[in-house]
């Protein structure tokens, strides 16, 4: 069947963008917090 591979496939890509969106978000607010640390 199409769909079990086109399906997988949007989820993979779903949650790799959430992942790399948190992950550079995460790394933004630790350069924040070593360069003021408050």
């Amino acid at each position: 069947r199409h769909d079990d591979t086109s399906l997988p496939r949007l989820f993979f890509r779903y949650t790799n963008t959430i992942m790399s969106r948190s992950l550079s978000y995460a790394i933004v607010k630790l350069t924040l917090v070593l360069r003021d640390p408050h």
